[in-house]
């Protein structure tokens, strides 16, 4: 008898927490399946946000690698058209920032003029792109970083460096968005 009286609470206690736990990992699959639901919607209607991809540079036929020559890619998934209005670096600290526009082998200077040292207004558009569609619109961006890198104690140390991109989603109100990319890697410090 003494058993059955503590054994109730206990058991129904447990299978309440049972049941909260099933409810709580049911409410997160369906939030995560809306999640699909919403991505693959705005797939097929052409609604994806630009993806931007930031890596080292390629080096150049007779020239040193440099640490601060950088990739910038903007490709436009979206069947709008999207415009580039600012590029700027965040980090590292204390470094300035020149662009270029790549068209094949030609490099176009941006923004030059009166500016913040680390950053770059653009006017870049990139033509929207048709649902379904196997190619979209892109463009490269070469950026150079300006300054020395900062200094380290050691000789090898990891550089982080981050870019936020400033843009907007032509429609009849363009919609402005920005995103922050970030690339590590590793530099080799030279010896004092």
């Amino acid at each position: 008898m003494l058993l059955t009286i503590i054994s109730e609470p206990l058991f129904s206690g447990a299978a309440a927490g049972l049941a909260l736990l099933l409810s709580g990992v049911a409410l997160w699959s369906t939030s995560r399946g809306a999640v699909h639901a919403k991505r693959k919607a705005d797939a097929l209607l052409g609604d994806l946000p630009p993806n931007f991809a930031l890596y080292p540079a390629p080096k150049r036929l007779g020239t040193e690698a440099t640490w601060g020559d950088l990739i910038l890619r903007v490709d436009n998934h979206n069947r709008r058209p999207i415009r580039v209005t600012k590029v700027e670096l965040r980090a590292p600290a204390k470094t300035g920032l020149v662009a270029y526009l790549l068209d094949g082998s030609r490099e176009t200077l941006l923004a030059s003029g009166e500016r913040r040292h680390n950053e770059v207004s653009t006017n870049l558009v990139l033509p929207g792109t048709p649902p379904g569609a196997l190619q979209f619109h892109s463009s490269i961006l070469r950026l150079v970083l300006t300054g020395s890198p900062p200094a380290a104690g050691r000789r090898r140390k990891t550089l982080r460096t981050s870019v936020q991109v400033s843009f907007e989603v032509l429609q009849p109100e363009p919609e402005r968005r920005t995103e922050v990319i970030s690339l590590q890697r590793d530099v080799e410090q030279s010896r004092s």
